[in-house]
This record gives structure tokens, C-alpha cells and sequence, in this order.
């Protein structure tokens, strides 16, 4: 059964009832992202004994201006002795957080047959921290899979570079860093 309703003033959208209960279907939030092409990942994986203090796995990504997109992220990882992940954000003093190098990283839109994009500025893995002192907005200690959960989530501020790091506690471990973001770049100048 369908439901025709105003969301807002001059656009109507067309809802799925169930035919049992009457009541609306519902998809939670992330996997409506996914469906509808605006949900990506990154993974990163070493390989036995590569993961260790002096090679810690990196994303570095920046975020586009608010009027492209806002993006929430999520991130968890996963090591077979303990280790921990940190989210960085620039705050914008030079001397707070310098990366340099790595290589470019194209994240993979959870929508396999989607032609959407990150619409990220920049992304990058293996970049080289010549420091990042400034807002440490998460640091999580791993032992096992912590998984990418919602206390692990940030919604990113616009224009602004972001370091997620991954560090082992000890040499000769193994592990794997996964971020998730949500783009959401509908109705970003819609008034209502």
C-alpha cells in the first residue's frame, strides 16, 4: 500500500505502508544512505607482523566546502594485540599538524552500482605525520574488532583537514582501519 504526503511546502514524496499493520516501513538512516548512493568506505589491512608503533595505517581526508557537501564519519579497526585509533582535525595552526606525502585513495561507494562520488577534496593513505598536536576529537583503544559505531562518530566541519590514525601498542602486530562516511549533499540550501 503507498501514502502520498507534503514533506514540506511543495514537495510531496510517497511513502510504503505495510499491508498488515498499516504502518509505515521504515529503513534505518546508514543503510538509506547506502541505497541511495551517498555512503562510502575505506579500508585499510596489514600484513602479519607490518603493523607495529613506527607503521601506523592513515587516512587523511578534507572536506569540501559546506555548500558541496557534510559528511558524518564513523571509524573502527581491528588488531590482533592492543592498539588504538585517534581522529585529528586541523586547527588551523601550523605548527599543530603537518602532514605530508602519501598516496591518493579513492573511497568505494557502498552502493556497488552507484556512479556517485566521495565528493572528498582529498584523500589519502600513508601519509607522514610530521605532527598532529592539535583537537584530538577520538582516541579509542582496540583489541580485537571495535567495530564502526555510532560512538565513534563525528559529524565533519566543512573545509577542514582530518587525520585518522591507527598505532599499535607493540611491534609485530596485525590489524585493519575502516572508515565510513555519510554524504549528505540533499536540499543543503533548501529553506522550509
Amino acid at each position: 500500500m503507498l501514502l502520498q504526503g507534503w514533506v514540506r511546502k511543495g514537495i510531496s514524496k510517497i511513502c510504503r505502508l505495510d499491508d498488515e499493520t498499516h504502518s509505515l516501513q521504515t529503513v534505518h538512516y546508514k543503510d538509506s544512505q547506502i541505497h541511495a548512493g551517498r555512503a562510502f568506505v575505506c579500508t585499510q589491512k596489514t600484513g602479519v607482523n607490518d603493523f607495529d608503533i613506527a607503521s601506523p595505517m592513515t587516512f587523511y581526508i578534507v572536506t569540501p566546502a559546506a555548500s558541496v557537501a557534510t559528511y558524518h564519519l564513523t571509524v573502527g579497526g581491528s588488531c590482533n594485540d592492543a592498539g588504538y585509533i585517534e581522529l585529528f582535525e586541523d586547527d588551523g595552526t601550523a605548527t599543530h599538524f603537518a602532514i605530508t606525502g602519501g598516496s591518493d585513495y579513492t573511497p568505494k561507494n557502498r552502493s556497488r552500482s552507484s556512479s556517485v562520488t566521495s565528493g572528498l577534496t582529498t584523500c589519502k593513505t600513508g601519509v607522514t605525520v610530521g605532527y598532529a598536536t592539535s583537537d584530538c576529537l577520538l582516541s579509542v583503544n582496540v583489541l580485537g574488532w571495535s567495530g564502526c559505531v555510532d560512538n565513534f562518530a563525528m559529524v565533519l566541519a566543512p573545509s577542514t583537514e582530518y587525520l585518522i590514525r591507527a598505532t599499535s601498542y607493540v611491534e609485530n602486530n596485525e590489524g585493519s582501519l575502516q572508515i565510513n562516511l555519510f554524504k549528505n549533499d540533499e536540499d543543503l540550501n533548501a529553506s522550509g
